[in-house]
């Protein structure tokens, strides 16, 4: 058997090919710069899902899986899966971009060794907000549009099966006046039918 010593390995292979990458420390930021779903979780412990209301926590323990006091157990685990969320994966890239630019880094850099400053525009950070902010607009609008189709389809199904209501309601009452008048008439016949039968016995007997 042979051994491949881990540095030599690339594993962006590996990472492209995932839907979730569990991992902690470097290799969290680096599934994350890939755009995927991380689960922060060890031998040492986890904290779970990556996000961005917990992100600053998370990475203020270096993604140690010590940043929260809850413990991941079997029944923990299966639950935090099952609210995996492939959003998760874009949502991952755009806290790393916004985090961990080169360029932000070196602008925060120098901005610490000029000293306090005025604080300039920073128009790079406001194009990526706008980024930011046309693509999340864009898949609102496709998600928005898939659910209109999925609704006037529902539409059209109601209306069919409404006007498959409304027809057997219509036999329905058409079945219903039908034996109303064939009681009638079978009241009526039985009625004609014992008149002519007491004139024949009043014959019988020699009545007028």
């Amino acid at each position: 058997m042979t051994h491949r010593r881990l540095e030599n390995r690339d594993v962006r292979p590996e990472i492209a090919q995932a839907d979730i990458v569990v991992a902690k420390a470097r290799a969290a930021l680096e599934a994350m710069a890939c755009g995927k779903a991380v689960y922060v979780f060890d031998g040492f412990g986890g904290d779970g899902w990556v996000t961005a209301d917990n992100y600053a926590a998370l990475e203020a323990d270096n993604f140690a899986g010590q940043a929260t006091d809850r413990p991941v157990d079997r029944r923990g685990l299966a639950e935090d899966l099952d609210r995996f969320d492939p959003d998760m994966g874009w949502i991952n890239r755009e806290i790393v971009v916004r985090e961990h630019s080169a360029r932000s880094h070196a602008q925060r850099l120098v901005e610490v060794l000029r000293g306090p400053s005025p604080r300039r525009p920073d128009s790079v950070s406001s194009s990526a907000a706008a980024a930011r902010t046309v693509r999340y607009a864009w898949r609102m609008q496709r998600r928005a549009a898939s659910s209109a189709r999925e609704a006037a389809a529902l539409r059209a199904r109601v209306a069919e099966l409404t006007a498959e209501h409304d027809a057997w309601r219509a036999t329905a009452l058409e079945a219903e006046r039908a034996l109303q008048a064939s009681s009638e008439l079978i009241s009526t016949r039985r009625v004609h039918a014992g008149i002519a039968l007491g004139r024949c016995l009043d014959r019988v007997r020699g009545r007028p």
